[in-house]
């Protein structure tokens, strides 16, 4: 990172301040860029009903690509460099949605975010005279105008109406360029307040879920040994029904040494009890599943939007697209529920964890946890009755 340089009795001048603060941004940008990537990203900006027909979208911060200065930034003039900028919300946002006012209609909208440069904090300064030093000018060149002091990089929250349709029709408007969409709030006729449920995370909204502090405790279940290689090459379907799917023994001893000690045997063949949906057939190794019924009874395969019960296993399979899993609305102690990536498909549809009305430790009260990386081992929860969260297992 770039420093200005001063020095004793020197005589410094606007630039020196204002290079200082430029070269402090690229160098977080650039730190920005190697931890997370180019973006966009959200952070923070948790969306939950407000009084009536509002919503309030809290405090958080965008990551997105931009020009250091698209407009000049006083005598340094523009640069159309590009790097990562974070735009930056401290306070809550109010947002209007107001319900249709026809029987049967309903409307989607659409809270999308977005990065802006805006020079604000205007004051009247004093400016150095040289036909009279003890008398400074007031404004430049004593004219008495006032000038904006801040560069502000700010993170702008809004709400875009859909069209009214009726219920079940009705779509999600998308967003304005050099915005990013983040959620989808449906609002029905007759409604007085929004309800929680009726604000959804919209597709592909690009939520950072895996921040460094969270990092550990999914890496807390260390493994022991060395994975052998797999048995049965990625998608073999030899002897199996149309859409079947193995899980070789590389996984199998990954997941079992997670739970269980020893050395693992070499895994048979058990087809999956999948009566919700018999045409997707999954075979997994019995390490696999004794291991997960050692961990907490006997697994449920789902693959699909549903409630998790109090305690236990989910082989969840995103293959067909994302869904949602909401926690025990009464988690009593010791409530433990581990969901594993089945079809390895979570990088490409992620499984939302949803926490209803309770807290996941480190994230903010009905937060959602996603999980969008490919997963070998399984990703637990286990209730904190004393602190009263939910806590990464």
């Amino acid at each position: 990172m770039d420093r200005v340089t001063a020095y004793p009795l020197e005589e410094t001048t606007e630039l020196d301040v204002l290079n200082t603060n430029k070269f402090a941004m690229i160098g977080l940008a650039k730190l920005a860029v190697a931890v997370l990537g180019t973006g966009p990203y959200l952070h923070g900006l948790a969306c939950t009903p407000g009084a009536g027909l509002n919503i309030s979208v809290g405090a958080g911060q965008i990551y997105k690509t931009g020009a250091i200065d698209a407009t000049a930034y006083s005598s340094l003039g523009t640069d159309s460099h590009m790097i990562v900028k974070q735009g930056i919300a401290l306070d809550s946002t109010v947002l209007s949605c107001p319900a249709p006012t026809s029987a049967g209609k309903s409307i989607n909208y659409l809270v999308q975010i977005g990065y802006a440069d805006v020079d604000t904090g205007d004051a009247i300064l004093p400016f150095y005279n040289a036909s009279n030093p003890a008398l400074p000018y007031t404004g430049p060149g004593g004219s008495g105008a006032s000038i904006t002091t801040v560069r502000s990089a700010q993170c702008l929250v809004q709400v875009k109406a859909g069209a009214v349709a009726t219920t079940g029709s009705q779509a999600t408007p998308a967003a304005d360029a050099g915005f990013v969409a983040a959620y989808v709030v449906q609002v029905d006729y007759g409604m007085s307040v929004v309800p929680s449920a009726n604000i959804t995370l919209a597709a592909s909204a690009p939520f950072l879920t895996l921040t460094l502090p969270k990092a550990a405790p999914l890496d807390s279940p260390q493994l022991t040994g060395t994975p052998t290689v797999p048995d049965v090459a990625a998608g073999d379907s030899t002897a199996k029904a149309s859409n079947t799917k193995f899980v070789g023994t590389a996984i199998a001893n990954a997941l079992v040494n997670t739970h269980l000690t020893g050395t693992p045997t070499v895994p048979d063949r058990t087809q999956l009890d999948n009566s919700a949906s018999p045409a997707n057939t999954h075979y997994v190794d019995e390490a696999i599943q004794s291991a997960v019924i050692s961990a907490g009874g006997t697994p449920k395969y789902v693959n699909a939007s549903f409630a998790a019960g109090s305690t236990g296993n989910y082989w969840t399979d995103t293959s067909a697209g994302p869904f949602t899993v909401t926690l025990p609305a009464n988690p009593v102690g010791n409530n433990i529920l581990e969901f594993h990536d089945i079809s390895l498909s979570w990088g490409a549809n992620f499984l939302t964890i949803d926490p209803g009305a309770r807290q996941i430790s480190g994230y903010a009260v009905s937060e959602k946890f996603i999980l969008d990386v490919r997963a070998e081992n399984a990703v637990g929860f286990w209730w904190d009755i004393t602190n009263q969260v939910w806590r990464i297992k």
